[in-house]
């Protein structure tokens, strides 16, 4: 991972593009977690395919989630 779990909970909640996988949202019925990792958007290699991570990132400070 690239970053704490804490802090794609926080970009995805604040992601306009944020769409869940539709598998984890089948097998996570009732389940309102948002994280980038659950994101159809998000690469199998920890990375933003539309590059939206950074720029919502930028807007937090990460000093509370290390």
């Amino acid at each position: 991972m690239r970053s704490s779990s804490d802090m794609y909970s926080l970009v995805a909640d604040n992601c306009s593009q944020y769409k869940m996988k539709l598998l984890d949202s089948l097998m996570n019925v009732g389940d309102e977690h948002q994280s980038c990792t659950n994101c159809k958007h998000f690469s199998n290699d920890a990375y933003c395919k539309i590059d939206l991570y950074d720029p919502i990132a930028a807007r937090f400070s990460s000093d509370h989630f290390e």
